[in-house]
């Protein structure tokens, strides 16, 4: 699975060079940053904002852009760690490592330039 979205990240970066427009930060980041991101769509977008504007369907949920300029890699990383057991009126989430560094790579993109 994570060859499969390594293939798929550089082929959207070989897509983007190709067609002559820049990449997203996302895409620069690399395969990693590009899973967090799927994993955010599938899994988080449902009460958070995932991208670098608007609002998330639930406004007492944090959007990504505040949470990664709040915390650093190591303090994202034991946070997200916490999705396991949930926390404040978020319900347990199953993670795992692989998916908790691509959430941290993609976090750091909103650190780095707009997704």
């Amino acid at each position: 699975m994570r060859h499969l979205l390594m293939i798929l990240g550089l082929a959207a970066v070989a897509a983007g060079c190709a067609s002559g427009r820049r990449p997203s930060p996302v895409e620069r980041a690399g395969p990693d940053a590009l899973a967090g991101l799927a994993y955010a769509q599938r899994n988080c977008s449902g009460c958070h904002a995932i991208g670098a504007h608007g609002r998330g369907p639930n406004p007492a949920s944090a959007p990504f852009r505040q949470i990664a300029i709040r915390y650093t890699d190591v303090e994202l990383s034991e946070r997200l760690a916490d999705l396991q057991t949930g926390h404040y009126r978020m319900p347990p989430l199953a993670v795992s490592e692989a998916e908790l560094e691509s959430l941290v790579a993609y976090l750091r993109t909103m650190r780095e330039g707009t997704p």
